[in-house]
């Protein structure tokens, strides 16, 4: 017999005024036997493979979404493309689990965008993307926590028949980050 999976959500998208939009996703899972297992020794002992195996207990979880966008150039009546900006907020705890997120869980992302389109044929992107998520040691049954950051500027430059662009990019990667117990 196979162990029981409920899920359940409920989503909502607010449109105030034209060129704005807001939505907000909150879901909940309840399930047992989904366990996943790592062995690096050919199969003689087994570890868990994420958070969710760590805690087995943990068989519920929740997720959360959160997003914004706001294209002013609709907004402001703008004849052309303008200003969009969009800013988003995602959590999925190490329990939850649906459809396509086995890989998310344990994790918490953000981030926010600009994009200018300064005239017909050049275009602004600024981008900040940020997460935590937790990672199995490999020293055991315990998991830290790593922060990922990435920022980037981007130029575009269109004319009929060529492009050119310019990027630039900072990228952070802290992986000392809390260990499971640390305080």
């Amino acid at each position: 017999e196979l162990p029981d999976y409920e899920s359940w959500n409920v989503e909502g998208a607010l449109k105030p005024i034209e060129g704005i939009r807001i939505e907000a996703e909150y879901a909940e899972s309840q399930s047992g036997g989904g366990g996943s297992a790592l062995s690096d020794d050919g199969g003689l002992s087994w570890r868990p493979f994420s958070l969710r195996d760590l805690r087995q207990q943990d068989s519920k979880g929740d997720a959360l979404y959160l997003r914004g966008v706001a294209d002013l150039g609709k907004a402001m009546k703008k004849d052309r493309p303008f200003v969009d900006v969009e800013a988003y907020y995602r959590y999925q705890s190490p329990g939850f689990f649906s459809h396509g997120t086995l890989l998310e869980q344990g994790t918490e992302k953000y981030g926010a965008h600009v994009r200018w389109q300064q005239d017909p044929h050049s275009r602004w992107h600024l981008g900040h993307d940020g997460g935590l998520v937790d990672v199995a040691t490999l020293q055991g049954a315990g998991f830290r926590t790593e922060e990922r950051q990435q920022t980037r500027l981007r130029y575009l430059h269109r004319q009929e028949a060529w492009q050119a662009t310019a990027e630039v990019a900072q990228l952070l990667w802290d992986s000392t980050g809390r260990n499971d117990g640390d305080e």
